[in-house]
């Protein structure tokens, strides 16, 4: 249980289930539209996201270092990066400052992702920081997208920042178990597995 409360390096957590993150980035790609301001989190997942946009004009507010330099690369996409205190572990900015400047922006979508899923208490992140960032977050956007593989179901981090019924849509790698499924979809999310339409 220790494992899902630590902090690990980007570079440790990019490797990791690279092939359900992908499909998973690809999905939640589609469902981007040239013209919006969408916020992307730090998390790997999201940063496969970066990778996956095609060229098209669009806002990307983002607090990940990683993800402005992959999107420094597509010259169509304006790229917000938010400021505050730089967490080396995670290559990104937190704080009261990265959630201050979240006030003068009008969030179309926000694409998250997270440490653990517990289908009743909700989503998790190790850092107390990070939590906090994705709960301003999510009170200012108007669609909130969970990207997440399967692995992270039943796990439980030290900081909860979003209940089930927080979250609109839930891209995942593979079906859930049919007690998770039922426990999230009746707090009112939706579930789309990558690759399946």
């Amino acid at each position: 249980l220790e494992v899902h409360r630590r902090e690990f390096s980007v570079e440790d957590r990019a490797q990791q289930n690279i092939g359900a993150k992908q499909a998973i980035a690809a999905a939640a790609a589609a469902r981007i539209d040239a013209g919006q301001t969408v916020y992307f989190d730090a998390s790997t997942t999201v940063l496969q996201l970066a990778h996956a946009l095609p060229e098209q004009p669009l806002t990307v507010i983002t607090n990940g270092l990683q993800i402005a330099m992959a999107l420094a690369e597509k010259s169509e996409i304006d790229c917000i990066l938010l400021g505050g205190t730089l967490r080396a572990s995670s290559l990104s900015t937190s704080g009261w400052a990265s959630e201050k400047a979240l006030e003068i922006y009008h969030i179309d979508a926000a694409f998250l992702s997270c440490r653990g899923i517990d289908p009743e208490r909700g989503m998790s992140d190790a850092g107390e920081v990070h939590a906090r960032l994705k709960h301003a977050v999510i009170e200012r956007s108007d669609e909130i997208v969970l990207l997440a593989d399967a692995s992270k179901i039943g796990l439980a981090s030290s900081y909860f920042f979003a209940r089930p019924g927080d979250i609109d849509l839930w891209i995942t790698d593979r079906a859930l178990a049919p007690q998770v499924s039922e426990a999230v979809t009746a707090q009112g999310l939706r579930v789309e597995v990558a690759g399946e339409s």
